[in-house]
């Protein structure tokens, strides 16, 4: 049996089944990325020598002075801030014409100056001759797939698997920059797409990094998309692995814009789940802002392929009266994928358009056959979905996340950015219980969100739907937010490194906070209803009380605290924290939707051009998704507390940096908190130190531009 090295940690669990309570085993995932001890986030102001004006250029300058001798291509997802004003720019290093995967610079600048950048770039090469990619692709599904059985002919045979794939050559264009295709590898959905790039790994002190050349693979699975970078030498190893699959798993009155058109059976947006409240009629209008043409509008030539063949769109070439827009797409996914999109079932509305009806009762009841009564509600299951994440979309846009910053629609007004990219959204899907995924990808190209039924582990009758449960919704979509933002629209890989990853799960837990907090402060658990655990799902809830909640930012030494899940808690926690002192100084608005017409009572003006939320939990929102388009690639606690800072000084000129630094000191990350590397398999640090806000030592480690 041919051994073969592996530098990543494998993570799954089987479930139990019998009869019809059979429960598939928890989706199979792997993640590690090499952490880089020379990677940085500056927010020292930088000038060029020369005087420039173009952003794209200063961003260029900056990289002539860190490295001069390095290469660099702008990425075309480089963009300037639609509310902020800021230039985000984004550039890749290449060495010898390849690719430098992790080699890095995003540069935020605004009136010819760099107010931060985030870098990870290598000064130096090691190249080598490249083995055959089909040997990568089979080395990695062997490690990578959930079936026992397959994995063990792949390591017996491993040969024979190498030449039953094919590889083909293909030419690289602007549409694909994947210069092969690897065809026959098993367990995967789609051929495997390889290119030849350059990947950084640090030394073993540390203090250096060693630049190897790679196959990076593109690997489509069941339930896993995976980038893959595995060395060029026989045998390979897997220099880093990105699922772009995030799990929302266990560890332990808002009001919208409204008009006269359409009408959904739902549970309204200020009710989290069937325990807080009941299902009405909620009439939606367009939001003229976010989804100027309405939820149910999508271009005929914006549309999946066969569109036109579902029911009803023959009468209205550019609207749909079902769960298809140019936001969403929401639909039952009880089967494989041998099933197509557009032949899954949605609801149809019951009123012919311009005002559609969407009425759905869920109303479950004791039944022998969980999963047959659970299906009975899919309907509702899916109009839910659909209004949530509609919702979701129309509020994130009104924050920043609009289609230059690579939001999530098929037709983008001429607005910039990339289109053909709704969110695909699963009621009721067969790849698991008790959870949902977030499976995000490029600007340009369709997340797919899979929200699951809940129930097996304590025998509920029927199956709770994770549809009605809003705050895991609110978090799944997210991490399409932060993942699109952090490292920039085309980058998806950024949140991937042992805190990153908790950055994810942090912000994706604490904007489900946002959603749900009231001005009267009570403690929040997330997931309650559907896990029938009064604590939640999350190993505390979220609390001010140290006693509840004694997470702090010393808690990441525990190797208990390396799952990703349990290290964003300490980050939503933080962030809870701070949310809780900017509303006792600024006040509480009961909308999170800012009123159709501007100004308006949610903005104040007075502090500069660009509108400024006037309320506590409208601005931390505000400036917690301008603080992911500031930082770099992979970014550490101490980045994203030192970005939301800036983000505040360039959003108020600083209003709240005390407000924001007593939060962060309260959970150990005050003004004297450093990291430092250790040797641990995951990464984390070996030290973390509580620091204290001390105010007569703040200009010295945050500069202020004046």
């Amino acid at each position: 049996m041919l051994r073969l090295p592996l530098l990543v940690a494998l993570s799954f669990a089987v479930a139990r089944a019998q009869g019809d309570n059979i429960i598939p085993p928890h989706r199979k995932t792997i993640s590690f990325t090499p952490r880089l001890r020379h990677a940085s986030f500056n927010t020292t102001p930088w000038s060029p020598p020369l005087p420039l004006h173009d952003p794209h250029e200063i961003a260029f300058a900056l990289a002539a002075h860190l490295h001069p001798r390095a290469e660099y291509h702008l990425r075309d997802d480089s963009y300037t801030d639609t509310l902020s004003g800021i230039s985000h720019i984004y550039l890749q290093q290449y060495i010898n014409g390849l690719a430098v995967l992790n080699g890095k610079l995003n540069a935020n600048i605004k009136d010819g100056v760099v107010l931060s950048h985030g870098e990870s770039l290598v000064p130096s090469t090691s190249p080598r001759t490249p083995v055959d990619a089909r040997m990568a692709a089979i080395y990695f599904v062997m490690h990578a797939t959930s079936r026992d059985e397959l994995a063990n002919s792949l390591a017996s045979d491993f040969d024979a698997h190498i030449r039953r794939a094919t590889i083909l050559r293909q030419p690289i264009t602007k549409a694909s920059q994947w210069s092969h295709v690897v065809q026959n590898v098993p367990d995967t959905t789609e051929p495997v797409k390889a290119r030849l790039a350059l990947v950084q790994t640090p030394s073993h002190d540390l203090h250096d990094s060693h630049l190897h050349y790679a196959w990076e693979l593109l690997v489509q699975m069941d339930q896993n998309t995976y980038e893959v970078a595995i060395s060029i030498t026989s045998p390979p190893m897997i220099l880093s692995v990105i699922d772009r699959v995030s799990d929302f798993l266990q560890d332990a009155s808002l009001q919208p814009v409204h008009g006269g058109f359409h009408r959904y059976r739902v549970f309204p947006w200020d009710v989290n789940d069937p325990d807080s409240g009941f299902q009405t009629m909620v009439t939606v209008d367009a939001d003229r802002v976010a989804s100027p043409r309405g939820w149910h509008f999508i271009p005929i030539d914006h549309a999946p392929r066969d569109l036109l063949a579902t029911e009803g769109h023959d009468r209205m070439p550019n609207y749909t009266e079902t769960t298809l827009g140019n936001n969403v797409f929401a639909q039952e996914w009880w089967e494989r994928p041998e099933v197509p999109l557009l032949k899954r079932r949605r609801p149809i509305s019951s009123t012919p358009w311009p005002s559609l009806t969407f009425d759905s009762p869920y109303t479950p009841t004791l039944h022998d056959n969980r999963s047959t009564e659970a299906q009975k509600h899919i309907e509702a299951s899916i109009t839910q979905l659909w209004y949530t994440a509609n919702m979701v979309h129309d509020l994130f846009y009104h924050y920043g996340f609009d289609e230059i910053a690579g939001n999530f629609q098929q037709y983008n007004f001429v607005r910039g950015g990339k289109e053909y990219d709704a969110v695909i959204i699963n009621a009721q899907d067969y790849g698991g219980y008790n959870g949902s995924t977030f499976e995000n990808n490029p600007d340009g190209k369709n997340p797919i969100c899979r929200i699951y039924l809940w129930g097996a582990e304590s025998g509920t009758v029927p199956y709770k739907d994770g549809a009605f449960q809003e705050d895991i919704i609110l978090h799944e979509l997210t991490h399409g937010l932060s993942e699109r933002l952090v490292g920039g629209p085309a980058d998806v890989s950024c949140l991937s490194g042992p805190e990153a990853g908790g950055l994810s799960e942090g912000w994706s837990d604490f904007v489900a906070l946002v959603v749900r907090v009231r001005e009267t402060y009570r403690d929040l658990a997330i997931g309650v209803w559907a896990s029938e655990k009064p604590a939640g799902i999350r190993n505390y809830p979220y609390s001010l009380n140290r006693t509840l909640n004694p997470t702090t930012y010393s808690y990441l030494d525990d190797t208990a605290y390396s799952a990703s899940h349990r290290v964003g808690v300490v980050w939503a926690n933080t962030l809870w924290g701070v949310l809780r002192r900017l509303i006792r100084t600024h006040g509480f608005s009961s909308t999170l939707f800012p009123p159709e017409y501007f100004p308006n009572n949610l903005y104040r003006v007075d502090l500069g051009v660009q509108p400024v939320p006037r309320h506590g939990n409208t601005l931390a929102l505000r400036l917690v998704i301008d603080s992911m388009k500031l930082l770099p690639c992979n970014p550490t606690f101490l980045d994203a507390r030192n970005a939301l800072l800036q983000a505040d000084y360039h959003l108020t000129g600083g209003n709240n940096t005390c407000d924001i630094w007593r939060g962060f000191a309260e959970r150990g990350m005050g003004a004297k908190a450093h990291l430092r590397l250790g040797t641990t398999l995951t990464g984390q640090s070996d030290h973390r130190y509580i620091g204290l806000v001390l105010h007569h030592i703040l200009p010295q480690v945050w500069p202020i531009v004046t």
